[in-house]
């Protein structure tokens, strides 16, 4: 789940990275903001903007997630989308083991723009890894689709808000990829 660090709390970007190391493939499930969700522990079984489950934590996110895909969200990151957007150059080319050693050097310095509660060590512990092993990543993506309409949420009872509810067989087709994924079967395309 991706939030600006800066203080607006709304995660209008909400990916999911099913990562499997032993295959080293990773599927990126992308939610739209929008997307008509609970928010469980918080909207009392009503439902509101997934965007709007972030002004209640990013844990509030992880939960309505995991609640709508059926797994379990172990990590969060919070992103500062001004260094984001400074850092596109690097993100556009193949991560170098020049810039994993970079990361592994400065990861106190990058904490001030990414915000996980993955602990110090266990992210040294993974940039240490990728050098060791190296080679390249099977990466696929897949986005979460919908109807869009007007409804209440739980965030605004009085006024119907604009929202997409969420298309079952787009949603049963992620968990099944997530699945897949984490069970070691290589997926045959990029995108789905």
């Amino acid at each position: 789940v991706y939030d600006d660090i800066d203080g607006n709390s709304i995660s209008n970007v909400n990916m999911i990275a099913t990562v499997n190391s032993e295959t080293r493939q990773v599927l990126v499930t992308t939610t739209p903001g929008e997307y008509y969700v609970t928010i469980p522990g918080v909207s009392n079984g009503q439902k509101d903007k997934l965007a709007q489950a972030g002004t209640f934590g990013v844990e509030a996110s992880m939960s309505a997630l995991s609640n709508l895909y059926e797994t379990e969200i172990s990590y969060y990151l919070k992103v500062d989308f001004e260094w984001l957007d400074e850092q596109k150059e690097m993100f556009k080319s193949q991560i170098s083991l020049d810039m994993l050693k970079e990361i592994y050097d400065n990861i106190c310095q990058i904490s001030d723009y990414v915000k996980t509660n993955m602990t110090k060590y266990e992210v040294q512990e993974l940039v240490k890894q990728e050098l060791l092993e190296g080679g390249s990543w099977k990466k696929s993506s897949v986005e979460a689709t919908g109807t869009i309409s007007s409804s209440y949420t739980y965030s605004s009872p009085e006024v119907e808000d604009y929202v997409m509810n969420p298309d079952s067989e787009s949603v049963r087709e992620i968990i099944e990829l997530m699945e897949r994924v984490e069970e070691g079967e290589i997926l045959k395309k990029s995108s789905y």
